[in-house]
């Protein structure tokens, strides 16, 4: 086998490994960020009820975190569907509790924000 062999064949299995490999670190990365998606409904819905953030506030946020969330794979209509699941899933929980419960909840998101929320 001459050198130029050697290299090319060095050359094809470093890109077949790589080939092999990128996808399987994508996927992980897509399925790590979806459930950062959801918490960012959640998120968003508890800004809102609460009124700890403007609506600019809110989606300046939100294109922040779908143009994270791009980069690891998701596309803008899954994240999406994902982000208004959670936060439509947030908001009734939040619409169903009474007053007391609600502002203990949001009280509890303030504190785990260390307590930096506007009000």
């Amino acid at each position: 086998m001459t050198m130029g062999r050697k290299i090319t064949w060095g050359v094809t299995v470093s890109m077949m490994a790589a080939a092999l490999i990128a996808p399987a670190s994508a996927v992980a990365q897509r399925e790590t960020m979806l459930p950062v998606v959801k918490l960012a409904g959640t998120l968003d819905a508890a800004g809102r009820l609460c009124g700890d953030y403007s609506d600019a506030d809110l989606l300046k946020r939100k294109q922040q975190q779908k143009a994270a969330a791009a980069a690891q794979g998701i596309s803008a209509a899954e994240f999406e569907t994902h982000f208004k699941a959670a936060h439509d899933k947030a908001k009734a929980q939040l619409l169903a509790v009474t007053p007391a419960k609600k502002t203990q909840a949001c009280q509890q998101l303030r504190a785990m924000a260390g307590a930096s929320l506007p009000r």
